[in-house]
């Protein structure tokens, strides 16, 4: 299976001392790291992780771009990126790999 070509997820057991709200009850923490320019450049100058939501609600298609996101995401953001530093976006959903507290690997989409 080939993960690089794509965006990964990887969630990471032992979530403390981020805000009760951004984890679920299993005390897990996804990390996304895109693989798109603009996001990376944009993380290497903020300097720290930026926390955002999905592009997409649970169950329902993915957003490839910023025009298939539903209004009631954008509504509920604080700042939506100008689609014209959208490049060329993969396209594909993440690879999500979740990683167990006893070092287990479980890839959950490949």
């Amino acid at each position: 299976m080939e993960l690089s070509d794509k965006p990964l997820t990887a969630i990471l057991p032992g979530a403390t001392g981020v805000a009760d709200a951004l984890i679920p009850e299993t005390r897990t923490l996804g990390v996304r790291i895109p693989q798109h320019d603009f996001c990376q450049a944009l993380l290497r100058k903020f300097g720290k992780p930026i926390v955002s939501t999905s592009a997409n609600i649970s169950g329902e298609p993915t957003a490839k771009r910023l025009k298939d996101v539903v209004e009631e995401i954008i509504n509920g953001v604080d700042y939506v990126v100008n689609p014209r530093f959208e490049g060329k976006p993969t396209l594909k959903p993440s690879s999500i790999i979740e990683f167990g507290e006893g070092g287990e690997v479980k890839i959950i989409r490949g």
